[in-house]
């Protein structure tokens, strides 16, 4: 044979190893960067879980901070109208006050009037009673 056909053989034989094996190095490295890809989708995967679940601890606790917040509210609204209530029930014990001393200042009022007008009415009585017991020309003073 000649040396050239065998140097051909030997070159052509090392080329197709060559090929086989790095057909088997790019599937190696496939299945490698599959790996590193699955790997990294579950620390993404990993890290929006734990992002969402502090989402919605945050959304939880605001939630529960507004449910305080508005019991609050109710709380204050029902203290506000006990003492709206108590404050017109005493405006209301003031005014029933107010309207009783002035029904008892009128009452005493049209006593004096009245008593003042029988004093009146006496008096004109002697007056009138006294100028014709003395005459004409009686004035009283």
């Amino acid at each position: 044979m000649q040396p050239e056909l065998v140097v051909g053989i030997v070159f052509g034989s090392l080329s197709i190893l060559l090929g086989i094996f790095a057909i088997f190095a790019a599937i190696l490295i496939s299945k490698r960067t599959d790996k590193l890809i699955q790997t990294e989708d579950a620390r993404a995967k990993q890290i929006i879980d734990e992002g969402g679940a502090r989402t919605q601890a945050l959304i939880n606790k605001s939630d529960e901070r507004m449910q305080q917040t508005q019991g609050m509210i109710k709380e204050g609204n029902v203290y506000t109208q006990t003492l709206i209530q108590e404050e017109n029930g005493r405006a209301q014990e003031i005014i029933t006050r107010m309207d009783e001393r002035a029904f008892q200042s009128e009452e005493r009022f049209n006593r004096q009037i009245e008593f003042l007008a029988r004093i009146l009415n006496q008096d004109r009585r002697r007056s009138v009673s006294g100028v014709r017991e003395k005459g004409p020309e009686y004035k009283p003073k």
